[in-house]
């Protein structure tokens, strides 16, 4: 079974969401994008157009 570090962040983000923890959960998923952008090779900018709240 592959481990990624996803994993890990999205049980944080259910934990943060159960807690009402907005601010957190949108954090995460950002650095959750951000490494999914790093799995499929993707860059930082092509990521930016597709999703803009990266910033």
């Amino acid at each position: 079974m592959l481990f990624l570090p996803t994993d890990c962040l999205s049980q944080q983000a259910h934990e943060a969401t159960a807690a009402g923890e907005a601010a957190l959960v949108r954090q995460i998923d950002v650095e959750i994008d951000r490494l999914a952008a790093e799995l499929w090779v993707l860059t930082v900018a092509k990521l930016r157009e597709s999703l803009p709240e990266l910033g």
